[in-house]
């Protein structure tokens, strides 16, 4: 026992001298990965594999680590940010023991990971990140399979904003430079062992000229899941503020009610015509009619 606790402080510093640029995203863990007298006095490499899917994801989107968390019970044991790699990770682990473990990718911040019912995944500020979660995988911690497969999903949809002004009119207007577009309802936080959105905000992001005013965020799932008493959330709608040097020049008159319920791996693009005055709170000069507004879903 002593040469197992000798071990587990070892692991201990090893894990604080590797995770120290990874202290908000890691918050809530546990000081001590185990518990005296919980575990076996034997102790093994586990391996842990990342699919194949997984790896494709990453290198598409730029993903370079990803962030491990083992519990027994519902307590952690051990968590450690990894480079994604080739995708194959060995693990120190008591052996003979009934373990859970998760996995997440490209958070804004991960906290309450001391307890896995109690694990929740937040995306960044301005919610600009594609997250991935892996299922809860239970496995024991024995020779029997030489590597646990484990697969991180995309976890967000996507929400964007697609003006559908001529270009031209776009380009030669002068009463603003920005547009302060918010998203409303948009899911900022799940929780890893329900599978679901827990936690919502509104989220706002600029839109310049030299992005032709094009704006967007991600969303944990929003959408129902049918589960028996389930409380529908909130759906998404969209406001723009329009700004010139800085001070406020026009708004929409209230917010759009796009009606967006999100999906993961879902793009859901905002067809509207900024430039149309029957959306604004003040007239234009010269009103230049583009339309109605739209929504049109697409995969990530």
């Amino acid at each position: 026992m002593r040469n197992w606790m000798t071990l587990c402080a070892a692991s201990l510093l090893a894990f604080s001298v590797a995770c120290t640029d990874k202290a908000d995203e890691l918050e809530g863990m546990a000081e001590s990965p185990y518990s005296s007298g919980s575990v076996s006095g034997q102790s093994g490499l586990v391996g842990i594999s990342l699919s194949r899917a997984s790896l494709d994801e990453f290198a598409e989107s730029g993903v370079k680590d990803i962030s491990l968390f083992v519990y027994m019970a519902d307590s952690l044991i051990y968590g450690r940010s990894y480079p994604v790699g080739d995708g194959n990770i060995q693990v120190e682990l008591p052996l003979g023991e009934n373990l859970q473990t998760f996995a997440v990718a490209n958070a804004g911040r991960i906290e309450r990971t001391d307890s896995l019912s109690k694990a929740v995944v937040y995306l960044d500020e301005l919610a600009q990140n594609e997250v991935y979660v892996s299922d809860v995988v239970g496995f024991t911690s024995d020779k029997s399979q030489p590597s646990l497969p484990l697969e991180l999903k995309r976890m967000v949809g996507r929400a964007v904003l697609q003006p559908i002004d001529d270009a031209e009119d776009l380009a030669s207007q002068t009463w603003f430079d920005r547009v302060e577009v918010t998203f409303t309802n948009i899911g900022t936080a799940y929780k890893v062992a329900e599978g679901k959105c827990v936690g919502q905000q509104d989220v706002t992001v600029s839109a310049r000229k030299e992005s032709g005013y094009v704006a967007s965020v991600y969303s944990f799932p929003t959408e129902s899941t049918g589960e028996e008493g389930e409380t529908a959330l909130p759906l998404t709608s969209v406001t723009l503020a329009y700004y010139l040097n800085n001070a406020l020049a026009n708004r929409t008159l209230g917010e759009l009610k796009t009606n967006i319920s999100f999906s993961a791996s879902k793009s859901y693009n905002v067809l509207l015509p900024i430039l149309e005055e029957g959306y604004l709170d003040k007239p234009l000069e010269k009103s230049r009619s583009a339309g109605l507004f739209s929504v049109v879903e697409s995969e990530l």
